[in-house]
């Protein structure tokens, strides 16, 4: 398999080429959120999946906003180079 990265387009394999991806773990048995960060492509995504049934969605939407706030920031407290 001939595989190559690219940081301007993403991960090649043959004529097929990965430009986006969302991945998501499982929310198992007793664990009611699953968050996931990623990067691809000098980008980041955070993906939050929850049980409905444990957690509700407002408050899954404050958490995921109150943790980009948080990176936000952290981020601006580290010196650029």
């Amino acid at each position: 398999r001939n595989r190559r990265l690219n940081s301007q387009s993403g991960l090649c394999a043959g004529n097929l080429e990965l430009v986006d991806f969302d991945w998501v773990g499982p929310v198992r048995k007793g664990i009611g959120a699953n968050l996931s960060v990623q990067q691809h492509a000098g980008r980041i995504r955070l993906s939050l999946h929850v049980d409905p049934r444990q957690i509700d969605c407002s408050v899954a939407d404050e958490l995921l906003d109150a943790y980009v706030e948080q990176l936000g920031s952290s981020h601006a407290k580290i010196p650029q180079a």
